[in-house]
């Protein structure tokens, strides 16, 4: 991952560990491309039932395409795409596959998405959203809480019941939303390393009702971002702010060689759309989480959103 801050994503203990997470082995349909006897490509295909307009589909997420120099390029693409989607399909029984291509990734935007008169069989990409990944430094200690109509505490396993029924209510409303009530959501509980009840962060209202939840997970054990090198602008924040860190009580930026050490904001539940619900939950997973080790909170939010 090229940037003024350059990482490379390692999969621990193996590739397919982060994929077991969520997936039965029947439903991961992963393809290796080879030249001259080495793997220089992988797609994978990831199936799951998935709530679209009130209705359960088959579904499959396209994830980890990745290709080495030796075969970069649109013309591979190009050749294989369209089979190895019809491929998939038969794998895994998808009706409809989704995936994300990030705005500045010109290289996946023209294989991918682009029309090209030289593969008229191409699949055809249709928008659905615009996201941006956000990334909070856990740099300075808390702020003073500002007072907020909702009380945020951590969750306890008695709790799951009711976080769950108010998660799938969100779910049947998004697309591709998750079926979280049929063992799945336990399965995250169970299986999920460094996760549990004790990850969630429950917002509720004067009157006690649930208006907002969260969760934080650190996902070191299966997925580790390393530090390659410091470029631009990043040398300088690093240098300001490895500086500061010690007087700050924040963890250090690490080393060029060293893993980059954060957490995801996840399983986000705000159906008011309020930005206040969204803000008291940062309020105590920020503080939570500064002083852990962790250099960032990452979450997602997509554009035009109120949140």
């Amino acid at each position: 991952m090229d940037g003024d801050l350059r990482l490379s994503v390692e999969r621990h203990p193996d590739y397919f560990a982060l994929y077991d997470l969520e997936h039965d082995p029947e439903e991961q349909h992963v393809r290796a491309f080879e030249k001259d006897g080495e793997v220089e490509g992988v797609a994978a295909f990831l199936a799951r039932d998935a709530l679209l307009g009130g209705e359960r589909v088959r579904t499959a997420y396209m994830s980890d395409l990745r290709f080495s120099d030796a075969l970069r390029g649109g013309k591979v693409l190009g050749k294989v795409f369209a089979p190895e989607m019809r491929l998939a399909r038969e794998a895994t029984g998808a009706e409809l596959f989704y995936t994300v291509v990030f705005d500045g990734n010109g290289a996946a935007q023209k294989a991918l998405v682009k029309r090209d008169p030289r593969w008229p069989d191409k699949p055809l990409y249709r928008p659905l959203r615009r996201f941006d990944i956000t990334s909070v430094l856990l740099a300075h200690p808390p702020l003073p809480r500002l007072r907020r109509p909702y009380r945020v505490t951590r969750a306890r396993a008695e709790d799951m019941d009711e976080v769950l029924a108010f998660l799938q209510r969100d779910q049947r409303g998004r697309p591709f939303g998750y079926v979280l009530d049929e063992g799945r959501f336990e399965r995250r509980l169970r299986d999920w390393p460094r996760f549990g009840a004790e990850s969630f962060y429950l917002a509720r209202d004067g009157q006690g009702r649930l208006a907002g939840v969260t969760a934080t997970w650190d996902a070191f054990d299966v997925k580790r971002y390393r530090v390659r090198a410091y470029r631009g602008a990043m040398k300088r924040i690093r240098r300001a702010w490895d500086l500061a860190a010690p007087l700050l009580g924040g963890t250090k930026l690490p080393a060029p060689g060293e893993l980059l050490r954060y957490a995801y904001l996840t399983h986000l539940c705000v159906p008011s759309e309020d930005p206040a619900v969204l803000a008291a939950l940062l309020d105590a997973a920020y503080a939570d989480l500064r002083g852990t080790g962790l250099c960032f909170l990452m979450l997602y939010l997509e554009r035009e959103d109120p949140l």
